[in-house]
């Protein structure tokens, strides 16, 4: 037997308000349901659905709708990281008290552990002392 998914309650009640925040919208709007849901791609059954924001409709038909009455903006920033305080104090709390810069004992012979080829660069042969030409300057 099949055990079925039990929705939290403050998801049901976020659902209806955004169906009810759409559907007052659209008729604000003046938009028909078969206007809406054509510009969409879905059928005004599915539109009906997201009205009175029902869980099994998918995110993407949601997304259409919202696209449609050009509200897509807010959707992209509902997960921002911008938004997520508990993920920001908690990464905070992980920051290191003091941050040494640590010196690479093959820095600058192209060996810098970068293995990125657009950043490696070739070593460079070492230049001869013009006066070392077999002439003693002393």
């Amino acid at each position: 037997m099949k055990q079925k998914y039990r929705i939290p309650l403050q998801v049901t009640d976020a659902l209806l308000k955004l169906g009810e925040d759409i559907r007052n919208t659209r008729r604000r709007r003046r938009i028909t349901m078969a206007l809406l849901a054509g510009r969409a791609g879905i059928n005004a059954i599915t539109l009906g659905k997201i009205e009175k924001g029902h869980a099994s409709t998918s995110i993407g038909a949601y997304a259409s709708v919202l696209y449609e009455l050009g509200m897509i903006k807010r959707l992209s920033d509902i997960a921002d990281g911008r938004h997520d305080l508990t993920g920001r104090t908690l990464a905070d709390e992980r920051l290191p008290k003091r941050v040494r810069i640590r010196k690479d004992k093959n820095e600058g012979r192209g060996f810098g552990g970068n293995n990125d080829s657009a950043t490696v660069s070739k070593p460079v042969p070492a230049r001869k002392n013009e006066n070392s030409q077999g002439e003693d300057n002393n």
